[in-house]
């Protein structure tokens, strides 16, 4: 789908230990000359090929003083302070949106970054290769061919900017307009439904809507079976775009609303279910 469209990528690569039997990865723990950088830009698209582009980061004061090109060339706002910058980065994954096209958004608010048509995103389908929740694949060495989604010495993810006019991707401010096209719409029919009672029309058993409750339940039981909390956030997607209002607002509710939170492995999904999705609804 994305074959020909011009597009910026950038490669991040992080070197892990195990400390106390817990994996940690940083790139600081990158070996200077025999790891490659921590960013390395990848110009072009599938069809033409990509060229590669080392981004060098300037620390402090010293190195290169460009930071406007600086800001366009990496995934991350540029801040001279290090520790600024891993907390903008943990703020921009609170905000990434899941769409179709295996691709999630990740925008930050901070005021020194790229604003409309230049979002980042990161690629979370890389054909065999699968990925965790956060998009990183892992592996023994970076010159391997073989990576997965867990396990391994060092690990890479892919961040990807397209054209602003690229169609196929669903912006997150979208989401709200197409689901008030389907709340209208939903509204319509239910009122049509509510005059045919009124003239004592017989609904037929086999073909009425399922209970509240038994969508609900059913709803979480297909969330626990979920492996990815990227695959629940499809599905909830899908429920906002497809469920009426009054369902919807089930969800707000005890014990609903826990028994959903319950199902998610990370906290970071479950501040995004609150951001995004319970705020939503609230509207």
């Amino acid at each position: 789908m994305l074959n020909g469209i011009d597009q910026e990528r950038v490669i991040e690569h992080q070197r892990g230990v195990c400390l106390f039997g817990y994996p940690f990865f940083s790139e600081k723990l990158l070996v200077p000359g025999y790891d490659p950088p921590r960013f390395l830009a990848m110009i072009g698209n599938e069809e033409d090929g990509f060229k590669s582009l080392p981004v060098m980061i300037p620390h402090g004061k010293r190195g290169n003083s460009n930071t406007k090109n600086l800001r366009k060339m990496i995934p991350l706002p540029f801040e001279g302070d290090e520790n600024k910058a891993v907390r903008s980065r943990m703020r921009s994954t609170r905000s990434a949106n899941t769409a179709d096209n295996g691709l999630e958004e990740s925008r930050d608010y901070h005021p020194h970054y790229p604003r409309d048509g230049e979002e980042w995103y990161v690629m979370m389908e890389h054909g065999v290769s699968d990925v965790d929740d956060q998009g990183w694949m892992y592996s023994w060495s970076f010159k391997s061919r073989q990576w997965k989604g867990r396990y391994g010495f060092v690990r890479k993810r892919i961040w990807i900017r397209l054209p602003s006019t690229t169609p196929e991707l669903v912006q997150i401010h979208d989401l709200g307009s197409r689901r008030e096209r389907m709340e209208s719409q939903q509204s319509h029919v239910e009122e049509e439904m509510q005059q045919d009672e009124t003239q004592d029309t017989v609904v037929d058993r086999n073909t009425a809507l399922p209970e509240p409750n038994e969508k609900t339940d059913a709803l979480i039981n297909e969330l626990k079976t979920c492996t990815l909390d990227r695959k629940r956030f499809e599905l909830l997607n899908e429920v906002l775009h497809s469920w009426s209002k009054y369902d919807l607002m089930e969800l707000t509710k005890e014990p609903i609303l826990s028994s959903i939170l319950g199902t998610f492995q990370f906290e970071t999904s479950r501040e995004r279910f609150r951001n995004e999705i319970l705020d939503g609804l609230a509207k």
